[in-house]
């Protein structure tokens, strides 16, 4: 669904479908429709690229992290880039966009919440304590669902307050 909020029409990969012989294809290709979650996605207006691919961002941090707990990976991943993006977007094109949205103080809010643990964490680990620091990661992965649900309701109230000639459906 990301790929289509980010204008990508077309794609292939077993996702779609699995390897076929070539004399199946035009069957296949009559008979196909995606699924119903991707002809209801709308692409998501230019500006607000940077959301997403914070979110993906935000992401990588927390499983690099997982990583680094679990002892596969030997270096902690910097903080900074787990602040990065997504709290650069929502100091400046955020507020701006969102001034007047209850939803953007509570994504504000649960990213500040988030930092603190995440800061706690990166501590934890550094001190020896594991299992702390385990806990701290879990309560992460928990917020982070929380987060893309209020990105959600941010990005489908401004869909519709934008015009129709924003809202493109991907497949029509």
């Amino acid at each position: 669904i990301m790929l289509l909020q980010l204008g990508c029409r077309h794609a292939q990969g077993y996702c779609i479908a699995k390897p076929m012989p070539g004399e199946a294809l035009v069957a296949w290709w009559k008979h196909w429709q995606p699924p119903a979650s991707w002809r209801q996605a709308l692409e998501v207006d230019a500006i607000d690229h940077p959301l997403i691919f914070a979110t993906v961002e935000h992401h990588a941090w927390l499983l690099a992290m997982e990583k680094c707990l679990d002892g596969e990976r030997s270096t902690v991943p910097a903080l900074s880039d787990y602040l990065r993006h997504l709290g650069l977007w929502l100091s400046t094109e955020g507020h701006r966009r969102f001034k007047h949205s209850r939803v953007i103080l509570e994504l504000d809010a649960s990213y500040q919440h988030m930092c603190h643990i995440a800061r706690e964490l990166v501590a934890c680990h550094a001190g020896g304590q594991s299992d702390t620091a385990r806990a701290r990661l879990d309560q992460l992965f928990g917020l982070q669902d929380d987060l893309k649900c209020q990105i959600q309701s941010l990005m489908a109230s401004q869909q519709t307050l934008d015009s129709a000639l924003f809202q493109r459906p991907i497949h029509e």
